[in-house]
């Protein structure tokens, strides 16, 4: 076999296997329907990219409306990333002006048999096509990158699907406008992560999506139980003060008032209604601000590192999201 033949078998093979998981997806009957309808279709749409390419490569007979509903896939795509990870991360509901992202998509759909190779794609709509694809990729990994979710394997999984999406967009970019990359690289890149995805799938999907609370979903505290460890965890944290310790953790957390570490997850989520991530940074923000009052001479990053963080970027993210407000813009306004 040569290897021509054997890229086009491992290709075909790469974008079989996306409908695969597409299927598998869309048979998902759980609570996170939505999630995985968008994960169904984002596969389905990136096995369509991957054929379009494939046929386009390794066949002589080149159809302009074949191009265009690859394209279109491409387009879909990246819309589909977006909103999986805002439902996946954030429990966002589909919301009816969501069906804009895809408009792109529909203008693509309408011209299938009059938009050419030459009068539209290679006259710039190729490079909107790309571009459009690197954005879409780059604001939902920023997504990701504000999850709070302490599920590991979740974590694990949205950094495989970015990584699979990011890197098969980067290669047709790359080869697009730099040349760095044979455009047959593609979807052979698509191949080694869809396997590795798969595999991972089979392994961690019932783990995939949960959380600790569904984990121990059968956990019964009553109201008045609530409340003791709610008090209990308020008044370590007023007298104690454990969050300045920077490796401060929910494991330490359940040393000091000897209370299991399950039960921790469980109490926070249903008396604090955040993580204990998030309210342990909300009480240092909490402290940081006096220290920004009291100390005004005090600098952005020492008081950061006086309040428990070590890193000044997770401050400062931290600050954001619990004031609204950046560490400096804070600090100027106190002047006034």
């Amino acid at each position: 076999m040569e290897t021509r033949d054997i890229f086009l078998v491992f290709s075909a093979m790469g974008a079989f296997q996306s409908f695969y998981l597409a299927l598998e997806m869309f048979q998902q009957k759980d609570k996170h329907r939505t999630s995985s309808v968008l994960l169904s279709m984002l596969f389905f749409f990136l096995g369509i990219r991957v054929l379009k390419s494939t046929l386009f490569i390794y066949t002589s007979s080149h159809f302009e409306w074949l191009f265009n509903i690859g394209f279109a896939a491409q387009l879909a795509a990246g819309p589909l990333f977006l909103l999986y990870v805002l439902s996946s991360v954030f429990k966002a509901r589909w919301k009816p002006v969501n069906w804009l992202h895809f408009a792109p998509v529909t203008f693509v759909l309408l011209g299938l048999f009059n938009l050419t190779v030459n009068n539209f794609w290679y006259a710039g709509g190729y490079k909107i096509l790309l571009v459009h694809s690197m954005v879409y990729v780059i604001v939902a990994f920023g997504y990701i990158l504000k999850s709070t979710s302490d599920n590991r394997i979740t974590a694990l999984w949205h950094y495989l699907l970015t990584g699979l999406v990011f890197t098969f967009f980067l290669s047709y970019f790359l080869n697009y406008f730099y040349h760095w990359v044979p455009y047959n690289y593609a979807p052979i890149i698509f191949v080694g992560f869809i396997q590795l995805i798969s595999v991972f799938w089979l392994l961690h999907k019932g783990q995939i999506g949960s959380s600790v609370l569904g984990k121990y979903k059968n956990v019964n505290l009553s109201k008045d139980r609530l409340e003791h460890y709610r008090v209990k965890i308020e008044a370590h944290y007023q007298t104690k003060s454990p969050f300045l310790e920077s490796d401060f953790s929910l494991s330490k957390l359940a040393d000091s008032i000897q209370v299991p570490k399950y039960l921790l997850s469980v109490i926070f989520s249903s008396s604090f209604h955040m993580s204990f991530a998030d309210y342990t940074n909300y009480k240092r923000i909490e402290l940081a601000k006096k220290h920004l009052k009291t100390n005004p001479q005090q600098t952005i990053a020492s008081v950061a590192y006086d309040c428990g963080f070590n890193s000044l970027s997770v401050f400062n993210n931290s600050f954001k999201k619990f004031t609204h407000t950046t560490p400096s813009e804070f600090k100027k306004k106190l002047k006034y």
